[in-house]
């Protein structure tokens, strides 16, 4: 009995600080131009990288365009994008936004970007999704693919609004689509590949994308 007690008041302050936390995400979100781009990727080598440099192009293509950028706040090309927001943007205080998590990359420091800290995962994947009209996926590892089947399900399940999910590098992201082709094939997806995502290895086109779906107004999910 003493167990289930003591785990009740530890879920309770869970709770209570996570929501603290959340509330804090929200305010920093409010302070960004609008709208706001999530870019995800994994945390690969910054310097040189293919990948990094089409980040740090979007972003930059966002921040001229007035729009923010927020990552997870980490090395790779959460720097990048982070870079090329700040590195574009008028009112750099305004341009992007990391939202990491306590225990994870505590060692480093991003140059370009202020980065928030919640305790949980969950209240990380809120702040990254609630508010973002559109989510620009780079190559990445588990923790990407995460974030990508996140958002896939909120919106199959309606718990989102139907937003942009975009894919760049068509080679990195072949064997995942022929996956889901044949998963959707035997039902256990019912969202069929055209309206799940977008592949394309042309920042231009993600752009494009971007541009057509996001409104000048915030957007909240659901």
């Amino acid at each position: 009995m003493k167990r289930w007690f003591f785990e009740a008041i530890r879920a309770l302050w869970i709770s209570i600080k996570s929501g603290l936390q959340i509330v804090r995400g929200v305010y920093r979100l409010s302070r960004l131009s609008q709208p706001i781009v999530s870019v995800f990727g994994g945390r690969g080598a910054y310097e040189g990288g293919k990948y990094a440099e089409m980040a740090s192009d979007l972003s930059r293509r966002c921040a001229k365009e007035g729009m923010s950028v927020i990552t997870g706040g980490g090395p790779g090309i959460m720097e990048a994008a982070n870079c090329g927001a700040y590195e574009e943007a008028k009112d750099k205080k305004r341009a992007t936004l990391g939202i990491g998590v306590t225990g994870v990359d505590d060692d480093f420091v991003n140059p370009c970007a202020p980065v928030i800290k919640v305790e949980n995962f969950f209240a990380r994947k809120w702040l990254l999704t609630r508010y973002s009209c559109g989510f620009v996926l780079f190559p990445g590892g588990v923790g990407t693919m995460n974030e990508l089947f996140e958002v896939l399900d909120l919106i199959k399940l309606r718990k989102m609004k139907r937003v942009p999910v975009i894919l760049i590098g068509s080679s990195y992201w072949k064997d995942l689509i022929e996956w889901y082709q044949h998963a959707y094939e035997y039902e256990f997806i019912t969202l069929p590949l055209v309206s799940a995502f977008i592949i394309t290895d042309d920042v231009s086109e993600a752009m494009q994308v971007l541009l057509n779906w996001c409104p000048e107004e915030p957007t909240t999910n659901k």
